[in-house]
């Protein structure tokens, strides 16, 4: 089996690449050789384990799980989804692979996989990672009812992972920005703040607020603050656009609008603004 082969294997699982660029830098392509390693040691183990003894099983299953994250910290999640279908084929009960599997599939804008996945494991174990996954996997299946619901419950248990707070804090900030709760909006972004004051993500976020509540010149700060730990965050270049905007340079928003394209060609508010403006300014 080569590599075709192996993406071939990976049309059951009909999943979709066309999704939103996250607001990090390119990532780093996997080294050919590194590449060319995962797929044999994926067709080496493709056969079933009839014959071999717990601990050759146990030893396939580690590399099997060494691979998937190899492969999702290069950004292949269509390689690490079908290694980790694999393994949770022949444990149904492995929560990390489920949880990298909710991961890759929430990535690749299928979130109704992942709670496939999700949900018999979450309600067997309620594990806080793997009902985090969940929530947010509800929240961009565009379920807030639900994901709020599921996020305000996480809130209000004894959660020590900071890093899990402040991903349920940011997330029910987003939540009830898009409800128009600007109240209950900053609070929980204040609180996830308070865990992590360097995300360039929040800060974006923050910025949409300000915007919201008419403070323009908060939200520049905000915007650039992220732009500061983040250059390549194209959502922040397109809101300092809105900004100047609003502040009437209009050259300076220009910049700005380009500066995102360079970052992201996909972004859609870019392209939106881009359509507007050129109507307004004469531009062609």
């Amino acid at each position: 089996m080569n590599e075709q082969s192996l993406e071939r294997n990976l049309e059951n699982t009909s999943v979709t690449t066309q999704v939103e660029s996250n607001s990090v830098s390119s990532p780093e392509v996997l080294p050919k050789e590194l590449r060319t390693r995962v797929i044999a040691d994926f067709d080496n183990h493709s056969i079933q384990n009839k014959g071999r003894d717990n601990r050759q099983v146990e030893s396939i299953h580690s590399e099997k799980m060494a691979n998937a994250k190899i492969l999702i910290e290069n950004h292949e999640y269509e390689l690490a989804i079908n290694i980790l279908v694999h393994v949770l084929t022949e444990n149904p009960n492995d929560l990390l692979a489920a949880k990298w599997l909710a991961k890759s599939f929430n990535i690749l804008g299928c979130p109704e996989k992942a709670i496939r996945h999700l949900e018999p494991l979450s309600q067997a174990y309620g594990d806080h990672e793997l009902r985090t996954h969940l929530a947010e996997s509800k929240y961009l299946q565009g379920d807030m009812q639900w994901a709020e619901k599921d996020y305000l419950q996480l809130s209000e248990e004894n959660i020590e992972d900071e890093n899990l707070l402040f991903h349920i804090f940011k997330n029910l900030g987003n939540i009830y920005i898009k409800s128009g709760n600007i109240t209950l909006a900053e609070e929980f972004y204040n609180k996830a703040y308070t865990i992590n004051p360097d995300s360039d993500i929040l800060l974006v976020n923050h910025g949409t607020l300000e915007i919201q509540k008419e403070d323009f010149n908060k939200a520049r700060d905000c915007y650039r603050r992220a732009i500061e730990i983040n250059q390549y965050n194209d959502k922040a270049w397109v809101g300092l656009a809105l900004v100047y905007r609003h502040f009437g340079d209009i050259e300076l928003s220009w910049a700005n609008i380009e500066n995102a394209f360079d970052c992201n060609p996909y972004n859609e508010t870019a392209l939106q603004l881009t359509v507007d403006w050129s109507f307004k300014d004469g531009k062609e």
